[in-house]
């Protein structure tokens, strides 16, 4: 079971080199190559990286067009049977990784995720039911989200053991079968960020594709790191996203669709008063 890891990043050079050593560590053992993928990062972090661990693979973006056509241009040059796809500020040991080929391996999944932990320990949500025009007001950081919670149906309870799930797993850690990946064309690159990881499951799912979720493994994900550098153009970013993604899945919603493009303005509007939290 060969494994082409894929690490992303943009503009995260010191937080991207403080956790490449671990996982630069296990080519030739567990991995059969790390690619490490610069999005036209502005301060040159491919290139120093490359510098300072020659035994990874950097492919620097000419350009940023988001996080999931760089990581279809790695896994177009990637050589592993298997794609370990990773965000750029997740941190992941060779002994969760074995783990993981482990789990695939019994369970016989085309796809497996670990559970992602912020630094301070608290697990990120990170499974959720597929959206739909009205169960996306309910997402986690929506009002409506944080007053009902998961009573909208859209946010869902964390598994508490290792399990198939049809439905959307986080796209920052992730496992999968390189023949699936590349059965359903990778990601859509119309996503530029956010939402590409929900289409992908939706897509796998529709294909019947085993798709699963493990607390077994834990992963730390200083997550934010390169979207906190502005917050309302990622906020524009994951509202066009989604906007995208109903208009691809339910093409015939245009009313749903019109009243989210009101809500979301509205949203935008709003995180000028209040403080933006996570």
């Amino acid at each position: 079971m060969s494994i082409s890891a894929i690490m992303v990043t943009y503009n995260s050079y010191e937080l991207t080199r403080r956790l490449l050593p671990t996982l630069a560590s296990g080519i030739g053992n567990q991995l059969s190559e790390l690619i490490v993928v610069d999005n036209a990062s502005s301060d040159k972090t491919g290139e120093k990286l490359k510098q300072e661990f020659p035994t990874i693979n950097c492919l620097t973006m000419p350009e940023n067009k988001g996080y999931g056509a760089a990581v279809n241009a790695a896994a177009a040059k990637s050589e592993g049977e298997w794609l370990l796809i990773l965000n750029g500020d997740v941190e992941i040991s060779q002994t969760q990784i074995k783990q993981l080929k482990e789990l695939t391996e019994k369970y016989a999944a085309d796809l497996i995720a670990p559970a992602q932990e912020e630094p301070g320990g608290g697990t990120i949500p990170t499974v959720r039911n597929f959206p739909t025009p009205f169960t996306i007001l309910f997402a986690r950081r929506s009002p409506l989200g944080r007053i009902f919670g998961k009573l909208g149906g859209y946010l869902r309870e964390m598994p508490q053991k290792t399990e198939r799930i049809k439905g959307v797993i986080g796209g920052a850690c992730f496992l999968i079968k390189k023949e699936k990946f590349q059965q359903i064309g990778g990601f859509d690159p119309n996503f530029f960020l956010y939402a590409e990881d929900t289409d992908l499951c939706k897509r796998l799912n529709d294909l019947g594709a085993k798709i699963f979720y493990t607390p077994e493994v834990r992963v730390r994900h200083f997550w934010g790191s390169s979207t906190k550098q502005n917050y309302r153009l990622a906020l524009k970013r994951q509202q066009t996203s989604l906007l995208y993604y109903f208009k691809k899945h339910f093409p015939h919603r245009r009313f749903s669709r019109v009243l989210l493009t009101f809500l979301f303005f509205l949203q935008y509007c709003f995180s000028y008063l209040f403080k933006p939290s996570r």
